[in-house]
């Protein structure tokens, strides 16, 4: 067994610099070598979810306690601070789920009315979604029910600014595919519009949802409408 590696500083070390090491230098050796292969074995290849805070919390403190056991002091801080040990918080995690590896503070917005849009697409599609739906890395989401907004950004206007703006894949005038990032979403500028505007947009929204529904009829006579407000607003 390997003892915890201690320093003993004489008197008289900061005239002389000399400590005495109650292990000796082959002792010394191992224990780095053992406290940087745990260090790597707990940070890539340790990783945890629990249901329960408390045993979580013993994991990550036992964890704690077999890095302790080989740690020593730095030479470069003269042996007053000991080695850097891992954040192990990132790798044990408290939740339901094998997935939860990783927080997300926003799960609660899943649950909720959202504008959902494709992270590749040719065309602008924006929908709305009314069923808590949870998206993964190939979709995103706008914590919104606006279905002014909605209409906005499924407007031909929008989408000929956001040809010029988005990454392409292609040309997007024939036909090639967009990337729908959020940082380019995000910027797309939306205009405050006078209320009947606004009114006349979010009906056209209501009824091309509705139709899509329930009949998956040809919404294209609306939905060309709606480019057209948008272009007088």
């Amino acid at each position: 067994m390997v003892t915890f590696f201690e320093y003993r500083v004489t008197s008289d070390w900061k005239e002389t610099g000399d400590i005495e090491r109650s292990v000796g230098s082959d002792t010394q050796r191992l224990q780095r070598v053992l406290i940087r292969e745990k260090n790597i074995l707990i940070e890539n290849c340790l990783f945890g979810v629990d249901i329960n805070p408390n045993s979580v919390n013993i994991c990550r403190l036992r964890l704690w306690i077999e890095l302790l056991k080989h740690a020593y002091y730095r030479k470069d801080t003269d042996y007053q601070a000991l080695e850097v040990l891992p954040n192990i918080d990132i790798n044990i995690k408290q939740g339901d789920h094998y997935w939860e590896l990783r927080a997300c503070d926003y799960y609660n917005e899943f649950e909720k009315p959202k504008i959902i849009y494709p992270d590749i697409a040719k065309e602008r599609r924006f929908t709305l979604d009314t069923e808590g739906y949870y998206l993964t890395n190939t979709a995103y989401f706008i914590p919104s029910s606006d279905k002014y907004v909605l209409g906005i950004l499924n407007s031909k206007l929008v989408f000929n600014y956001y040809k010029r703006v988005s990454s392409v894949l292609g040309d997007p005038d024939k036909g090639g595919r967009m990337r729908w990032f959020r940082q380019h979403v995000s910027n797309i500028p939306i205009a405050k519009a006078d209320d009947n505007t606004k009114k006349k947009i979010e009906s056209n929204v209501d009824q091309i949802l509705t139709v899509n529904v329930e009949l998956k009829a040809d919404t294209s006579e609306l939905e060309e409408e709606i480019g057209i407000v948008k272009e007088s607003v």
